[in-house]
């Protein structure tokens, strides 16, 4: 008897510590929204009108241009740029016109233009200042029209006039392009910065290496998403 009982506090005593000990149990992970956000991947765009300033032939002139394309995570920027440079008034043909290649009345065109891919990155946000550091890489063409006339000519006598030539002369460009924009507005930015132009392959009767290539001063004007 003293055996039995013995036998029963023992599984009594079994059984409390079983049902003591709970079985874990496995929680579901929270989801927060900040945590997804953070996640998300941003994309933006731009389209940029652009003014270049710089030296091309012993000369400052402006060059006209602009960009566009899309930025991610607003730390890279992808996109296609291009710019021209005006042809100037003329008077028409005289003395000064003589193997000169880019001033004879023909104001609807222009002397040269390029343009092609950029890409870059990007630190900073759009309402606090941006800094950004880009290449353009392209190619570009000179625009060019070349006259022909008997020797002696003055410009006084039309006659000696033979004709004009036209020809278009390609070069390559690697156009590295630093700015510091900043949103003036929701969907509007404004940017400063500056660039350096290499050239490339340049087979210009009127236009060499160096007049080409040289440093710019940049300012635009971008609206979009940023």
């Amino acid at each position: 008897m003293r055996k039995l009982l013995i036998l029963i506090v023992t599984l009594g005593m079994t059984a409390s510590s079983f049902a003591v000990v709970k079985t874990p149990v496995h929680k579901k992970p929270v989801w927060h929204p900040q945590e997804s956000q953070e996640a998300k991947v941003h994309i933006g765009w731009y389209l940029e009108p652009e003014l270049k300033i710089g030296e091309i032939r012993n000369d400052i002139k402006p060059m006209v241009g602009i960009r566009g394309g899309i930025e991610i995570n607003r730390s890279f920027y992808v996109g296609l740029a291009g710019y021209g440079l005006p042809r100037p008034e003329s008077d028409g043909p005289g003395p000064q016109a003589l193997n000169h290649y880019d001033d004879f009345n023909h104001n609807n065109e222009w002397d040269l233009g390029y343009g092609g891919l950029e890409f870059g990155v990007i630190a900073g946000r759009p309402r606090t200042g941006q800094l950004s550091f880009g290449v353009l890489v392209g190619g570009g063409a000179t625009n060019e029209h070349r006259y022909d006339y008997n020797s002696g000519y003055t410009g006084d006598n039309l006659s000696d006039y033979h004709g004009e030539y036209h020809r278009r002369h390609g070069f390559f460009v690697l156009e590295p392009q630093l700015d510091l924009s900043a949103s003036v507005a929701r969907n509007v930015r404004l940017s400063v910065g500056g660039s350096y132009r290499f050239v490339d392959h340049v087979k210009s009767f009127y236009y060499t290496q160096d007049d080409l290539q040289g440093p710019t001063f940049n300012i635009g004007v971008a609206i979009g998403i940023f």
